[in-house]
């Protein structure tokens, strides 16, 4: 699969950097647990070709934002408590995470990314990267907090990717419109399929609202013709459905 040769291109950054055995293998267990939790190395190809990239540009573009990807989802299971791929995990997490932060930072600048460009983003991520603080604080969901957090950790946490990806290629400007409406739809899909609390915890009636709203972004990410929203749609629409019969029967 093309999101194999960007998985491929990620570990090549590894093996250039000539660090200690035990880092490496560390890193490969963050990044196969990043494939692991969905196919976010398949959506970066997909996105980065529909915006006409090719050949090494694509692979150095993608692999970079996949090591980034992996350093979120490395914090993301650190607050969930899943870090079940590093042993033990409150020692070797942190300088993992911060490992894969300054890679992706340095590759996407050897990509040819502009460097204001990289910096706008990441100022943009920093702030995005504040809400898992009221996400772990929160012991009671509601609607509204439901769609700050999928839309912030969602959405714009994507804007910023495809911020990046999408940076001189004639889908720049559709960077964010794209992701708060395809990314917050996955969010929403992620959720409906591990039958997250923040989600299922809300009466039946917001829940329904959830599903709705989900259905708009989709509409919306169709309506922009692009192949890499056709497959997310492809993809939560059976999960929408799903949730809307059983709720339905309740």
């Amino acid at each position: 699969m093309s999101g194999g040769r960007v998985f491929q291109q990620a570990l090549r950054v590894l093996d250039g950097m000539n660090l200690p055995s035990e880092a490496t293998s560390d890193l490969l267990a963050v990044l196969e647990a990043a494939r692991r939790d969905g196919q976010p190395a398949q959506m970066l190809y997909e996105c980065g070709v529909a915006a006409g990239l090719t050949g090494t540009g694509l692979l150095d573009r993608c692999a970079a934002l996949y090591l980034l990807v992996a350093a979120v989802n490395l914090c993301d299971d650190q607050i969930d408590g899943d870090v079940d791929y590093l042993d033990p995990p409150d020692r070797l997490a942190p300088s993992s995470q911060a490992l894969l932060l300054l890679l992706a930072f340095s590759e996407l600048l050897r990509a040819g990314l502009p460097a204001m460009t990289v910096a706008q983003a990441q100022r943009a991520f920093a702030r995005i990267a504040s809400f898992p603080n009221v996400e772990v604080r929160t012991r009671q969901w509601d609607l509204a907090r439901y769609r700050l957090m999928a839309e912030e950790t969602g959405g714009r946490q994507w804007a910023t990717y495809l911020q990046m990806l999408w940076a001189g290629t004639p889908l720049e400007a559709l960077a964010e419109p794209f992701a708060l409406n395809g990314a917050v739809a996955a969010y929403v899909g992620e959720d409906l399929r591990v039958s997250d609390v923040r989600l299922t915890s809300l009466p039946a009636e917001d829940q329904r609202t959830v599903l709705a709203w989900t259905r708009t972004k989709l509409q919306a990410l169709t309506d922009m013709k692009l192949r890499p929203g056709d497959i997310l749609s492809q993809s939560i629409l059976p999960l929408l459905d799903a949730a809307e019969a059983q709720l339905g029967g309740a």
